[in-house]
Protein backbone atom coordinates (compact mmCIF):
# COMPACT_ATOMS: atom_id res chain seq x y z
CA UNK A 1 0.00 0.00 0.00
CA UNK A 2 2.79 2.35 0.69
CA UNK A 3 6.44 2.04 0.48
CA UNK A 4 9.72 4.29 0.79
CA UNK A 5 12.55 3.44 -1.32
CA UNK A 6 15.78 5.15 -0.29
CA UNK A 7 14.06 8.24 0.80
CA UNK A 8 16.43 10.82 2.01
CA UNK A 9 15.51 14.40 3.86
CA UNK A 10 17.28 17.19 5.10
CA UNK A 11 16.36 20.29 6.71
CA UNK A 12 18.52 23.19 7.01
CA UNK A 13 22.00 21.45 8.11
CA UNK A 14 19.87 18.81 9.97
CA UNK A 15 19.56 14.99 8.15
CA UNK A 16 16.38 13.48 9.39
CA UNK A 17 16.23 10.60 6.66
CA UNK A 18 19.06 8.78 5.09
CA UNK A 19 18.24 6.26 2.87
CA UNK A 20 15.14 4.88 4.63
CA UNK A 21 13.13 2.17 3.19
CA UNK A 22 10.18 0.73 4.74
CA UNK A 23 6.74 -1.45 3.48
CA UNK A 24 3.54 -0.84 4.95
CA UNK A 25 1.07 -3.26 3.75
CA UNK A 26 -2.80 -3.84 3.85
CA UNK A 27 -4.10 -4.23 7.34
CA UNK A 28 -0.81 -3.30 9.03
CA UNK A 29 -0.57 -0.35 11.44
CA UNK A 30 2.77 1.60 12.71
CA UNK A 31 3.29 3.91 15.55
CA UNK A 32 6.33 6.11 14.80
CA UNK A 33 8.05 6.50 18.33
CA UNK A 34 10.85 8.82 18.78
CA UNK A 35 12.33 12.18 20.80
CA UNK A 36 11.06 15.57 19.13
CA UNK A 37 12.83 17.07 16.13
CA UNK A 38 13.70 13.54 15.36
CA UNK A 39 11.50 13.58 11.90
CA UNK A 40 8.03 11.94 13.26
CA UNK A 41 5.84 14.61 11.88
CA UNK A 42 8.07 15.21 8.70
CA UNK A 43 7.80 11.80 7.97
CA UNK A 44 3.91 12.03 8.31
CA UNK A 45 4.09 14.71 5.87
CA UNK A 46 5.98 12.76 3.03
CA UNK A 47 3.48 10.16 3.60
CA UNK A 48 0.82 12.64 3.03
CA UNK A 49 2.45 14.61 0.15
CA UNK A 50 2.81 17.40 1.63
CA UNK A 51 7.16 17.39 1.64
CA UNK A 52 9.04 15.95 -0.81
CA UNK A 53 12.18 13.90 -0.08
CA UNK A 54 15.57 15.07 -1.26
CA UNK A 55 15.77 11.69 -2.65
CA UNK A 56 14.16 8.72 -3.12
CA UNK A 57 11.23 7.57 -3.68
CA UNK A 58 7.69 7.09 -2.30
CA UNK A 59 5.04 4.70 -3.44
CA UNK A 60 1.53 4.89 -2.61
CA UNK A 61 -1.51 2.80 -4.00
CA UNK A 62 -3.85 4.72 -5.29
CA UNK A 63 -6.92 3.58 -3.02
CA UNK A 64 -4.59 4.63 -0.06
CA UNK A 65 -6.62 6.34 2.63
CA UNK A 66 -4.66 8.17 5.64
CA UNK A 67 -6.28 9.87 8.25
CA UNK A 68 -4.38 11.79 11.00
CA UNK A 69 -4.82 13.45 14.11
CA UNK A 70 -2.70 17.04 14.26
CA UNK A 71 -0.35 17.47 16.84
CA UNK A 72 -1.61 20.66 17.81
CA UNK A 73 -5.20 21.21 18.93
CA UNK A 74 -7.62 23.66 17.19
CA UNK A 75 -8.17 26.70 18.76
CA UNK A 76 -12.12 25.90 18.73
CA UNK A 77 -12.19 24.04 22.28
CA UNK A 78 -15.55 24.00 22.94
CA UNK A 79 -15.69 20.87 21.01
CA UNK A 80 -16.02 17.47 22.22
CA UNK A 81 -13.65 15.14 21.64
CA UNK A 82 -16.13 12.97 19.63
CA UNK A 83 -16.75 15.92 17.79
CA UNK A 84 -13.22 16.74 16.62
CA UNK A 85 -12.52 13.20 15.94
CA UNK A 86 -15.38 12.62 14.00
CA UNK A 87 -14.98 16.11 11.96
CA UNK A 88 -11.52 13.97 10.58
CA UNK A 89 -13.87 11.49 8.95
CA UNK A 90 -15.89 14.76 7.37
CA UNK A 91 -15.20 13.43 3.93
CA UNK A 92 -16.97 10.11 4.60
CA UNK A 93 -19.86 11.65 5.92
CA UNK A 94 -20.24 14.05 3.21
CA UNK A 95 -20.56 11.15 1.25
CA UNK A 96 -23.46 9.61 3.37
CA UNK A 97 -25.29 12.73 3.23
CA UNK A 98 -24.85 12.70 -0.66
CA UNK A 99 -25.94 9.21 -0.65
CA UNK A 100 -29.16 9.45 1.55
CA UNK A 101 -30.22 12.90 -0.26
CA UNK A 102 -29.90 11.50 -3.68
CA UNK A 103 -31.22 8.15 -2.26
CA UNK A 104 -34.36 10.39 -1.39
CA UNK A 105 -35.40 11.75 -4.68
CA UNK A 106 -36.76 10.06 -8.25
CA UNK A 107 -33.73 9.43 -10.59
CA UNK A 108 -32.92 8.97 -13.81
CA UNK A 109 -29.61 6.42 -15.06
CA UNK A 110 -27.21 9.03 -14.99
CA UNK A 111 -29.04 9.34 -10.81
CA UNK A 112 -28.92 5.72 -9.99
CA UNK A 113 -24.92 5.54 -11.21
CA UNK A 114 -24.10 8.14 -9.18
CA UNK A 115 -25.92 7.01 -6.47
CA UNK A 116 -24.25 3.49 -7.36
CA UNK A 117 -20.60 5.19 -7.77
CA UNK A 118 -21.20 6.95 -4.00
CA UNK A 119 -22.77 3.35 -2.39
CA UNK A 120 -18.89 1.85 -3.44
CA UNK A 121 -16.95 4.34 -2.42
CA UNK A 122 -18.91 4.07 0.91
CA UNK A 123 -18.77 0.75 1.51
CA UNK A 124 -14.81 1.00 0.06
CA UNK A 125 -14.10 3.12 3.35
CA UNK A 126 -16.19 1.30 5.47
CA UNK A 127 -18.57 4.13 5.81
CA UNK A 128 -21.98 2.97 7.04
CA UNK A 129 -19.92 2.09 9.91
CA UNK A 130 -18.73 5.58 10.96
CA UNK A 131 -20.54 5.61 13.96
CA UNK A 132 -18.87 2.39 14.86
CA UNK A 133 -15.43 3.60 13.51
CA UNK A 134 -15.39 6.96 15.67
CA UNK A 135 -16.57 4.81 18.76
CA UNK A 136 -13.40 2.51 17.73
CA UNK A 137 -11.16 5.24 17.62
CA UNK A 138 -12.21 6.91 21.19
CA UNK A 139 -12.23 3.06 23.09
CA UNK A 140 -8.63 2.21 21.35
CA UNK A 141 -6.80 5.88 22.41
CA UNK A 142 -8.91 5.85 25.98
CA UNK A 143 -10.40 9.27 24.84
CA UNK A 144 -13.21 10.56 26.86
CA UNK A 145 -15.93 11.51 24.17
CA UNK A 146 -18.20 14.04 26.08
CA UNK A 147 -15.34 15.71 27.40
CA UNK A 148 -14.95 19.39 25.79
CA UNK A 149 -11.35 19.80 24.38
CA UNK A 150 -10.48 22.76 26.37
CA UNK A 151 -11.31 20.36 29.41
CA UNK A 152 -8.27 18.19 28.56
Amino acid sequence: MLRFDDISLEIGDQRLLQAASFNIDHGERICLIGRNGAGKTTIFRIIMGEVEPDSGEVVRRSDLRICRLEQSLPTQLHETVHEYVAAGLADLRHLIDAYHTLSNQSLDRAGLRELERLQHRIEAAGGWQIDTQIQTILTEMTLPAERKLGEL
